[in-house]
């Protein structure tokens, strides 16, 4: 959106530009001013005239050139002191290109690389910050993900994960406007009768931040998952990923984590572990991301 602006506002000069030029032009000799050639109109009085006007529009295409730079490169300085953001690299291809210097881009492609397609698919673009402590990890509606990148790196992959969790429920489980809406509008987004995520929505929850009275503890990965809707399905994507071996005992012994597995399976089709992660103790954890596991390298759930 931002280049649509800049290249509308380019056009609104070079139109201001152009005006200005052609009245500076002094009537050709032999030729009367028309009371319509004024400093806002266009309307020409005779070829020679039109012709004098064209070449005299070369200059003003220099111009318009360097106050686009200029914008630019205002607009960069801008981004730079305000945002202090570090982009770290677009993520739109797996093969794309990353910073070798920025190791969380790195592992960041490995990790897009190895999860099911749909989130490599739906994913915008990563920004990675390193001014902001304890920001962890946030996707906008558009598709853009934002992770702290002062954080230890299983830490790292496990938020990058979580998120790719949010990209897979926004965007690769939509329902369509055909279908009847219902209580579980996500932020701005409404969510359809036909809506895949609903499967998993209507295990624990009401509407996106009231459970149902029934709910227990033990019916959430995590403490976090509690929160609502979209941070339960989440940590149970990130909880699938990486602690799969405690998932796997905790749901013999609870229905409703059950359901939750089965339902996050289906997103995995080649059922291949990507990590290895803590065997359960009894306790619930209060975040997903927060556990240690041990990343299988070389393993894609694509496969």
């Amino acid at each position: 959106m931002a280049h649509v602006g800049v290249k509308q506002s380019a056009l609104r000069l070079h139109a201001m530009f152009s005006a200005y030029s052609w009245e500076k032009l002094p009537p050709l000799q032999g030729e009367k001013p028309s009371i319509s050639d004024t400093w806002t109109s266009c309307v020409l009085r005779s070829p020679e005239r039109q012709t004098a006007i064209a070449a005299a529009q070369k200059s003003p295409k220099v111009c318009l050139l360097a106050i686009v730079l200029a914008v630019l490169l205002l607009a960069l300085l801008i981004a730079l002191f305000f945002g202090k953001l570090r982009i770290a690299g677009y993520l739109l291809q797996p093969t794309l290109p990353c910073d070798g210097r920025d190791k969380e881009c790195v592992m960041a492609r490995e990790t897009l690389n190895a999860l099911p397609e749909t989130c490599r698919k739906y994913i915008h673009s990563l920004s990675i910050r390193y001014d902001e402590p304890g920001l962890g990890g946030f996707t906008d509606t558009y598709g853009n993900v934002w992770l702290a990148g002062d954080v230890q790196p299983d830490e790292f992959r496990a938020l990058f994960i979580h998120e790719c969790g949010h990209i897979t429920d926004f965007f690769a489980l939509t329902g369509t406007p055909r279908g009847q809406t219902t209580p579980f509008t996500v932020r701005t987004m409404s969510t359809f009768a036909d809506d895949l995520s609903l499967g998993f929505y209507t295990l624990s929850w009401v509407n996106p931040s009231t459970k149902k009275p029934a709910a227990r503890n033990g019916d959430f990965v995590s403490m976090y998952a509690q929160l609502n809707v979209i941070e339960d399905f989440a940590e149970t994507y990130t909880y699938y990923v990486l602690q799969r071996d405690a998932f796997e005992q905790r749901m013999k012994r609870n229905r409703t984590l059950k359901k939750k597995y089965e339902f996050m399976r289906k997103l995995f089709p080649t059922g291949l572990s990507l990590a290895h992660g803590e065997s359960w103790n009894g306790n619930i954890p209060e975040v997903a991301t927060g556990l240690h596991y041990e990343w299988q390298r070389g393993i894609s759930a694509r496969q």
